[in-house]
């Protein structure tokens, strides 16, 4: 190659102004989308690719060949999972791209971050704020939710995400699995169908709003209070009679974040009984709030059946109020 000549064609860089005015929108696009996904893969910890390692086993005088694989960080060798040979990995920096494009479409703000050191990985659209009832301090944080796991648990899905304001209380529902993403080649494929199942995660963030407006406008009873204790706790006596101590504490702990609910909403409504369960499994059950927990464990579940308890209970109340 002549040096030379290659020097001759290329653009004097003293006309940075006419190089700038020859950029075209999209060109200018294509990089203000490629700053947006770096920024949000650095500022959520996400910024690494998952190696896919074959796995061998040490045979007596021979390595054995197997159809597992071993899936790694890039950046520091953290195994995250074995999966089989039909496994597909969906590196973050393609799921993180998809969410720049439907924050292209929907607006909001991207957050994220991972959980179990990486092994799932989720990003959140931020929502229009609600609010729930009549009286003050019930301000309402939104997201829709798409988490991504890189140990085979679990598909690619879309759910919603709300948090109180004044207590911290966030309730996550259900992700929905969007079971063809991880298979989708096309980019422009991939973003039709994260439009679907965000769409359906935003429908179905606008019915818990509007069951939240329902509970708030509902008194508590004794029928409810009961059925929600005992599907948390299932309060049955041991073969000797006798309620455990460990379920007689959790109970208790519940009470005393019925009651700090209350001293904040000052009425005994349904919204009011929710927020006592969401504030026992984010900030009582646990020392320190636990996001994997919540979103994907052990809160998740306690939270939805509360949540599936009082929704339903809705259709049917009764009438003698109690305090808890």
């Amino acid at each position: 190659m002549d040096i030379n000549q290659l020097l001759n064609e290329m653009p004097s860089f003293s006309e940075g102004a006419t190089i700038q005015n020859n950029v075209t929108m999209k060109d200018n696009e294509i990089l203000e989308r490629g700053n947006k996904v770096l920024d949000l893969l650095t500022g959520t910890g996400t910024n690494w690719s998952v190696l896919d390692k074959p796995l061998f086993a040490q045979g007596d005088d021979e390595i054995l060949t197997t159809d597992s694989r071993g899936l790694f960080r890039s950046d520091n060798n953290q195994n995250l999972g074995v999966v089989g040979s039909r496994y597909e990995v969906m590196q973050n920096s393609i799921l993180s791209e998809t969410l720049v494009d439907l924050q292209s479409q929907f607006g909001g703000n991207l957050r994220g971050g991972t959980l179990q050191g990486g092994k799932k990985v989720y990003y959140q659209l931020s929502l229009e704020d609600a609010n729930v009832g009549n009286y003050n301090n019930n301000g309402i944080k939104r997201y829709i939710s798409c988490l991504n796991s890189h140990d085979g648990s679990s598909s690619i899905g879309f759910g919603s995400s709300n948090e109180v304001v004044i207590c911290s209380n966030t309730f996550y529902t259900a992700m929905k699995d969007i079971s063809k993403f991880r298979h989708t080649a096309s980019a422009s494929d991939r973003l039709a169908q994260a439009i679907k199942g965000f769409e359906k995660a935003l429908n179905g963030e606008a019915k818990i709003i509007e069951n939240y407006n329902r509970m708030a406008s509902e008194p508590i009873t004794q029928g409810i209070v009961e059925k929600v204790i005992s599907n948390l706790f299932s309060p049955k006596k041991n073969k000797d009679g006798v309620i455990p101590t460990r379920t007689k504490n959790n109970v208790a702990m519940f009470g005393k974040a019925f009651n700090l609910e209350l001293e904040q909403k000052k009425e005994e409504t349904l919204w009011t009984l929710f927020n006592a369960v969401t504030r026992y499994t984010n900030h009582m059950e646990k020392k320190e709030k636990d996001l994997n927990y919540l979103m994907t464990g052990g809160g998740y579940k306690k939270n939805l059946m509360a949540y599936n308890t009082i929704v339903k209970w809705l259709s049917e109340p009764t009438k003698t109020s109690v305090t808890v």
